[in-house]
């Protein structure tokens, strides 16, 4: 009795890993994964449009850093610089710029910009 309650139970394991294992076998290959954060379309060439929203970081001075949107006017106001025109510009141009306007305030600004899209 015991030997073929055994037998059944070895049946039924094979059985059933042998249907487990035939499932797996029509799968079709996954799409490839993107990194977090990769965008299509974005690149070093991006140039800021109005209604845009910016992230500026100034190293060392937080209380500079800041979102701002770009105005439909394409202009942008920013802790201790008013206007400044922001369309057309790559986020590194308008970075340098920043950091010529904070210079006149802050010894050796390094501004950093990031398209919020």
């Amino acid at each position: 009795m015991i030997k073929r309650t055994f037998g059944k139970a070895v049946i039924f394991a094979v059985v059933g890993i042998a249907l487990g294992l035939s499932g797996c076998s029509g799968l079709d290959t996954l799409p490839t994964a993107k990194v977090a954060g990769e965008k299509e379309g974005v690149g070093t060439d991006y140039r800021i449009g109005s209604d845009d929203s910016l992230q500026i970081f100034v190293w060392r001075n937080p209380e500079l850093s800041t979102n701002v949107p770009v105005r439909p006017d394409g202009r942008i106001t920013i802790p201790l610089i008013e206007d400044l025109p922001a369309t057309g510009k790559t986020p590194t141009e308008l970075a340098r710029d920043v950091e010529k306007k904070l210079s006149t305030y802050i010894q050796d600004p390094i501004v950093t910009i990031f398209a919020l899209i």
